[in-house]
């Protein structure tokens, strides 16, 4: 049998690499995990999906919005077009379930969650898509669904929404 080509074994292994890393970044739930630390405080889930006693994240609460009755008084006095309820929702064991909760969410009012950075007790957000319904409660429901499922967890303080690579404040 004749001996593979070194040229061949390179391409070969360029591949290879090319599909691990696609299937990384299209799939992240691939990626090796670290290990998650252990600390001998009260058991309290936070936003890196960490618990105390060494158990790993498996249920959020997903924030269900329903639209107010009276918007035009909302709108008016700038304040949220909806009423909040939560569900406890069962998710696969992570040590990031602020992300699950995020992804959890789909798609709300066009935009759909990319990736979420957390800087000390600030949770940036990043979505992606266009808006469908640009005024105060369309923009409104992705702040409010947005930080609800943040605000659940209590190394969050704080959210910043970006949206397309601008300030979901701006998007107003």
């Amino acid at each position: 049998m004749k001996k593979p080509s070194s040229s061949f074994i390179i391409a070969f292994l360029i591949l290879v690499a090319f599909v691990i890393w696609l299937g990384v970044r299209f799939f992240p739930m691939l990626a090796p995990q670290p290990s998650p630390a252990i600390s001998p405080v009260n058991s309290v889930a936070t936003s890196t999906g960490i618990l105390s006693h060494g158990k790993l994240t498996d249920k959020i609460k997903l924030p269900i919005l329903t639209l107010k009755q009276d918007q035009a008084q909302a709108k008016a006095k700038g304040a949220s077009c909806y009423d909040i309820a939560y569900e406890d929702r069962a998710i696969a064991p992570t040590n990031q379930p602020l992300s699950a909760a995020l992804q959890e969410l789909g798609t709300i009012n066009g935009v759909f969650f990319d990736r979420v950075e957390l800087q000390g007790t600030i949770a940036v957000i990043y979505l992606k898509g266009g808006i469908t319904q640009n005024d105060h409660c369309g923009v409104d429901l992705i702040r409010q669904k947005i930080n609800k499922a943040a605000f659940q967890f209590d190394d969050v303080n704080v959210t910043k929404i970006i949206l397309n690579g601008q300030s979901v404040k701006s998007v107003d």
